[in-house]
């Protein structure tokens, strides 16, 4: 199931702050997830420290598309196992 961009919180005032980010990042700044330089021209995207899944305060920061899909990737997986782990009816 997909789901849009603004019900995942990424609307209108996300894309407006990731444009304000861009706009301010001096070049070669560090990525937020694996401390390369950044680059106008390569795919960056505004990263959530810690990340929307865990309800906690988030930072918004710049960081390359790669790595902020990869930890997105990564929490998701954790907590997917997290849920199956609970479904099981024995333990083993």
């Amino acid at each position: 199931m997909t789901t849009s961009t603004t019900r995942k919180g990424l609307g209108s005032h996300h894309k407006q702050a990731r444009k304000q980010a861009l706009a301010a990042m001096p070049e070669g700044q560090p990525c937020a997830r694996c401390g390369r330089p950044m680059y106008r021209t390569q795919l960056l995207e505004l990263d959530h420290f810690p990340g929307r899944m865990y309800g906690g305060p988030q930072e918004t920061r710049l960081s390359h598309m790669r790595c902020n899909r990869r930890a997105g990737a990564r929490a998701g997986n954790r907590k997917r196992r997290g849920r199956m782990r609970l479904r099981t009816s024995r333990q083993w």
